[in-house]
């Protein structure tokens, strides 16, 4: 175990028998469209142990997106797992180690380190969810079987070329802050808030949950929502305080601690803030 978190020598394990790795076709004028793209090498794995790969210096920049199992890898900053659904971007020249403790099944792409492609430098090693995984995984496998069966049928395998691209440009080129992308992952995010108002939620965890950085977490929230995420945490915890206050007996103190607050008093407080009475005076006005 202690060589999976080397990344100091170039390993590369894979038991073929143990799982199987199919390729892109490439040549002809489908490759060409891929290439154009920045496409240098993408295909299917699957893979159970024993897997694992280290690339310490190589110059393509790369994209696994999880389709089933679990992925784990290290890298400079540190360890972690690819889910299902999830893709994992890697910029070319950064040391990564991945493998397979149990089975993965996975679509990879390698992109030239050229063009739009060389942004990755910037943006660094950085996990997202993919909107996009069912449809990415039916292409590739039909990029693949079209290749594997080559039967000249060009217009075929350029369609799915074509509709391969469409889908990357979705997941890889929309900016990240494209409020189609992502308004169904903050909704998911303010949901399991919403189920647990009392928790200590900090910016960190919501980010994490949606598997963006905080600073882009809270750009989002500016466009999605029009508010703070300080100001959506407190709506949502007026909200059920309100709730509670209207229709049950609890005491403030009891209510402050099911909303995450940390005494009547702070409850109270930030109560008055936002609305300008007492918590008690506001419900029974209403």
């Amino acid at each position: 175990m202690a060589k999976r978190r080397d990344l100091e020598n170039e390993i590369f394990i894979l038991a073929l028998e143990r799982g199987e790795r199919r390729f892109f076709p490439t040549d002809g004028t489908p490759f060409a469209l891929q290439s154009q793209f920045g496409i240098r090498i993408a295909g299917t794995s699957f893979h159970r142990p024993p897997f694992e790969i280290s690339r310490l210096d190589y110059d393509q920049h790369s994209a696994y997106f999880c389709i089933e199992g679990r992925g784990h890898y290290v890298t400079p900053a540190g360890q972690g797992v690819v889910n299902p659904g999830e893709v994992w971007l890697v910029p070319a020249y950064y040391p990564h180690h991945y493998w397979v403790e149990d089975e993965w099944r996975y679509v990879w792409i390698h992109f030239r380190d050229e063009g739009y492609w060389s942004s990755w430098h910037a943006l660094g090693e950085r996990k997202l969810r993919s909107h996009r995984i069912d449809q990415l995984r039916r292409v590739a496998e039909g990029i693949v079987e079209q290749g594997e069966r080559w039967d000249d049928d060009v217009e075929v395998m350029e369609g799915w070329v074509r509709l391969l691209i469409a889908y990357l440009r979705q997941e890889l080129m929309e900016p990240d802050d494209n409020p189609h992308r992502w308004s169904a992952t903050l909704a998911d995010v303010w949901r399991e808030v919403r189920l647990n108002p009392a928790r200590r939620w900090r910016t960190d965890d919501l980010a994490e949950m949606a598997h963006i950085s905080p600073p882009h977490f809270n750009r989002l929230m500016r466009q999605i929502y029009g508010m703070s995420t300080n100001a959506m945490l407190a709506k949502i915890r007026m909200d059920k305080a309100l709730m509670l206050m209207r229709g049950t007996d609890m005491k403030l103190e009891h209510i402050a601690d099911l909303t995450g607050y940390s005494s009547g008093f702070a409850l109270s407080k930030a109560f008055r803030r936002v609305f300008g009475d007492s918590p008690r005076s506001h419900a029974n006005s209403r």
